[in-house]
């Protein structure tokens, strides 16, 4: 106790407290934010869903890593873009509803490519070695407090092999904080005089610039794209289009940009140019999603046999429900259904595949198979095939009722409806009469228009890419496959 009062009688660690406090107050406080209204409302919904997104299975977790080991392979140099790695990794896994990489290294490498994984490695040995650096002048106390600092990161690099817990802000600002400490606390901080000249230079001359660099570039091109893709969400395409071009001058060797121009040339019907694009970034990054684009461009230009090879070789290089589905709404548009009928059998034996997967939501059942169920129905009824036919709608209607008794319940728990609906029963039984919806909205203590537009933005929010709207046009069709099927039924009876 008495080293603990020389420390803290020292005045230049009186922030450190504070700032240790603050850290601490940040971890805690999240948690503890995170229990008290994790049942209580929509918001808290939204926040244990995402705190609990993942099984708690090494098996989920090496399946994901290795499949984002390909995607860091497919965008090695500037990556994917930051915070793009729940749409980008469908590309290349068949696990669905992971919107993180639970490891931060693979995913830095992944959405910011290799360079800046290592980076962070390089910067993290700089850091140990100028915190771990001691000297017989340094205080007992200084070199305790050091110690225990140094081994609260690397405890939380630790973390970090299993967790992207640098995407969550609370983590994220408390290992900042003590990365900060440590500098404080290292000879640099404490007596700056002691520390090597040389050392002092190389770590903050060298690895700096070239860290430097390489963000500032990455930064500029990322930025100018995220703008131009704004712009074109906003319906601003001349701004769109030159932002873009600028993402492709900062950095000409990543493929997004080039991806993303070959979208706005397809749009503005220029297909030679779509295709020219399009076919650079498959040099720079031959994705499922790239391929997909680079189909898109030869539809564009009426080459619909490039189109389809495209497409097929995106559905061949990643068989899953996403890659086939989209190839078979091709083969359709088109005619071409003999190639359909096999993709569809694709889809479905991949369906079954992934249902038997291990999964980021249990909750979330894919449907990307049932319209091959129902293609393949159509095609057997047409052939006057009843048995394939039934069997293949009662697939699609089970899919369907999984869905229907899985996904549905929890997006109505997470949107906050299901509490809603709990409020209105509870006040229809105090009132003797069904509440309608101007006395749920008064004993919520909100206006009619507050309650209506709560609802609307409730039904279409998307968790996981699923939506109340959405899953609802599902339970409508679920329901005609059931017509469908007793009218087939009764006929061959």
């Amino acid at each position: 106790f008495a080293a603990v009062h020389r420390l803290l009688g020292r005045r230049h660690l009186v922030a450190l407290g504070s700032v240790i406090a603050l850290a601490a107050f940040l971890v805690v406080g999240i948690s503890s934010l995170a229990s008290a209204v994790g049942e209580k409302s929509a918001a808290g919904g939204r926040l244990m869903a995402a705190g609990q997104e993942a099984q708690q299975s090494f098996g989920f977790r090496q399946q994901l890593w290795k499949d984002t080991i390909k995607m860091a392979q497919a965008y090695p140099a500037f990556g994917s873009g930051a915070g793009t790695f729940g749409e980008e990794i469908q590309n290349f896994t068949a696990t669905e509803g992971s919107v993180v990489a639970h490891n931060s290294y693979l995913q830095m490498a992944a959405e910011s490519g290799v360079p800046a994984a290592i980076l962070l490695l390089l910067i993290a040995g700089v850091w140990f070695v100028a915190v771990l650096r001691r000297h017989e002048g340094m205080p007992a106390e200084i070199n305790l407090l050091r110690m225990g600092i140094a081994a609260g990161v690397v405890a939380a690099g630790a973390n970090l092999v299993v967790e992207s817990s640098l995407s969550y802000f609370g983590f994220a600002t408390a290992l900042f904080a003590f990365l900060g400490i440590g500098l404080l606390l290292a000879v640099d901080g404490v007596a700056p005089e002691r520390a090597p000249l040389l050392s002092r230079a190389f770590g903050a001359g060298l690895i700096s610039l070239a860290a430097l660099y390489y963000l500032v570039v990455v930064a500029v091109s990322q930025y100018q794209m995220s703008v131009g893709l704004y712009a074109l969400r906003e319906g601003r395409i001349d701004v769109g289009e030159r932002r873009l071009r600028s993402a492709v001058s900062a950095t000409p060797l990543a493929s997004q940009p080039h991806a993303e121009l070959s979208r706005v040339d397809v749009a503005m019907r220029r297909p030679e140019e779509a295709v020219a694009g399009a076919h650079k970034a498959v040099d720079l990054a031959p994705t499922p999603k790239h391929l997909f684009i680079l189909g898109e461009a030869y539809e564009a230009s009426g080459q619909l046999e490039d189109a389809r090879q495209a497409y097929a070789t995106a559905a061949q290089q990643h068989k899953s429900s996403y890659s086939l589905r989209r190839y078979l709404d091709f083969l359709v548009e088109h005619g071409r259904m003999a190639d359909a009928e096999a993709t569809a059998k694709d889809l479905i034996t991949a369906g079954q595949a992934e249902a038997k997967a291990v999964s980021a939501l249990p909750w979330l059942v894919g449907t990307d198979a049932v319209d091959a169920h129902i293609f393949l129905a159509n095609r057997a009824g047409g052939r006057g095939d009843k048995k394939n036919e039934i069997a293949l709608l009662s697939g699609a209607r089970d899919i369907l009722r999984e869905y229907e008794t899985k996904t549905l319940p929890e997006l109505l728990r997470v949107t906050g409806l299901t509490q809603v609906e709990e409020d209105r029963d509870a006040l229809s039984r105090k009132l003797g009469r069904r509440a309608t919806d101007a006395d749920v909205a008064l004993e919520r203590g909100m206006t009619l228009e507050e309650l209506q537009q709560f609802v609307e933005q409730a039904r279409s929010f998307k968790l996981a890419g699923e939506s109340v709207d959405g899953a609802e046009k599902l339970v409508d069709i679920r329901k005609k496959i059931e017509i469908r099927l007793d009218s087939i039924q009764r006929a061959a009876s």
